[in-house]
């Protein structure tokens, strides 16, 4: 199962075999980056350690969200690092494009959200 990194609110993304065909499954799921934002800082941790984070928030528009009718918007938040960029150059290509999520699971924990791939752009007619 997906799991939309941040809140437990929100509905998890199903997880969906590209070679599944069976009756009812539809023809392709589609997650698109609308935009993103860059966030970057320190804090300290309850045992008063500082920790710097860089993460960026992707906006996404998806038809993947479990118990949503149509469309869902939502937030996908990853480190800022290269590697979580797999198929563009820098972030900023992945808007208006559909992606794919990779995710990694660490020792007994849910997966986490590692990268996003940018899938082949369409061909106009």
């Amino acid at each position: 199962m997906r799991i939309i990194p941040g809140s437990r609110e929100r509905p998890a993304y199903k997880k969906q075999d590209p070679e599944d065909k069976s009756p009812g499954r539809k023809e392709k799921a589609m997650i698109k980056v609308m935009g993103f934002q860059r966030k970057k800082g320190d804090f300290i941790s309850d045992d008063n350690r500082r920790v710097e984070y860089d993460n960026i928030e992707l906006y996404v528009f998806t038809d993947e969200a479990q118990d949503v009718t149509g469309y869902f918007c939502d937030t996908l938040k990853l480190p800022f690092k290269e590697e979580s960029f797999l198929g563009v150059n820098n972030v900023s290509e992945l808007i208006n494009r559909e992606i794919a999520l990779e995710y990694k699971v660490f020792g007994l924990k849910v997966p986490k959200l590692i990268a996003v791939r940018a899938l082949e752009q369409k061909a106009k007619a």
